[in-house]
């Protein structure tokens, strides 16, 4: 491995470590907000749906609404799942499934 990328990994690695100990040892004890506990308690949530939009909407940076976008269907799927079985792992397993099954049988060749 080249010693600027193992540098670049390291550096990373120390960054990423920092970022998470440094805040949870400075407000370990400390009672924040209400406020900012609910903002800083739906972040992830919040986050999580913009990737997943994104990733579920946008080809090349164009919208993909078509019936070749097997994705759309693998997010129909996992909301459809989680409103009728309210667990997590069907939700997930069962659009993986969708969307891997509609790229083995329709996908490109």
């Amino acid at each position: 491995m080249p010693v600027n990328l193992l540098a670049l990994v390291a550096t990373t690695a120390v960054v990423t470590f920092a970022l998470r100990y440094v805040p949870v040892t400075v407000l370990h004890r400390r009672e924040l907000p209400g406020p900012l506990q609910r903002v800083l308690g739906n972040l992830p949530l919040a986050i999580l749906s913009a990737l997943i939009c994104q990733w579920t909407f946008l080809r090349d940076g164009h919208l993909d609404w078509g019936v070749s976008n097997f994705y759309l269907f693998g997010f129909l799927g996992a909301i459809l799942l989680s409103v009728l079985t309210r667990n997590l792992a069907a939700s997930v397993f069962g659009s993986v499934g969708i969307v891997a099954a509609l790229t083995v049988l329709f996908g490109p060749r």
